[in-house]
């Protein structure tokens, strides 16, 4: 899919509004800080893509072998064994700091979260995890006390403009810089859905040259 092969796949390629929060997850990226990660923000802003680079980039550095990859949870659809899970690959694991991701984090109710938090004091310096919400309204001010919170801001035309010119290069189309920012700017700071215009456009062109 187009939207797979433009995803970022590295830190580095992860576009951010804010540097300060560029730099803080940085250092969480390369193991120099531990600890539980909050990204929040609106929809299409890669806080699942960032939080899944950030784990699994964590860890590289002390993984010899085989990688089993990172727990991951998608709290829409969490099912209550999960937690045992992921303490059981905890309690197996060498490695002396790990992540799991808990994607929409505010999908699960208090009770869960209730849950989550115990297994966060549970590990404390040892295991970590990385949550994402929408809506940090909703998830329980004893567990962001317990985060990091970053927010992760709609992008703005002038931040995805240098990787649209990437893709649309890559994929032998030519296009005025101004018809480009038009295209950015009507997908209101989503990530997400600046790949699916970019998408469309290249499909178009293609069927115009064919």
């Amino acid at each position: 899919m187009f939207k797979n092969i433009y995803k970022p796949d590295s830190f580095d390629k992860l576009i951010f509004q804010n540097d300060i929060a560029r730099k803080k997850l940085s250092n969480y990226a390369s193991g120099k800080r531990i600890g539980n990660i909050l990204l929040h923000g609106p929809c299409g802003t890669s806080k699942s893509t960032t939080a899944m680079i950030i784990a699994r980039d964590s860890r590289l550095a002390h993984i010899q072998g085989f990688d089993w990859g990172v727990q991951t949870v998608k709290c829409g659809d969490f099912k209550p064994d999960q937690l045992a899970k992921i303490k059981s690959a905890w309690a197996s694991s060498y490695l002396s700091f790990e992540y799991a991701v808990f994607d929409e984090f505010d999908q699960l109710n208090m009770d869960n979260q209730h849950k989550v938090r115990a297994l966060l004091d549970s590990n404390e310096g040892k295991r970590g995890i990385i949550m994402t919400t929408n809506h940090l309204r909703r998830v329980d001010p004893a567990i962001q006390n317990r985060c990091e919170v970053v927010e992760m801001p709609k992008l703005d035309t002038a931040k995805l403009l240098p990787l649209c010119e990437s893709i649309l290069h890559a994929e032998g189309i030519t296009m005025a810089t101004e018809d480009i920012e038009e295209a950015i700017e009507h997908e209101d700071g989503s990530f997400r859905n600046v790949l699916r215009q970019l998408e469309f456009i290249v499909q178009e062109a293609n069927a115009k040259a064919a």
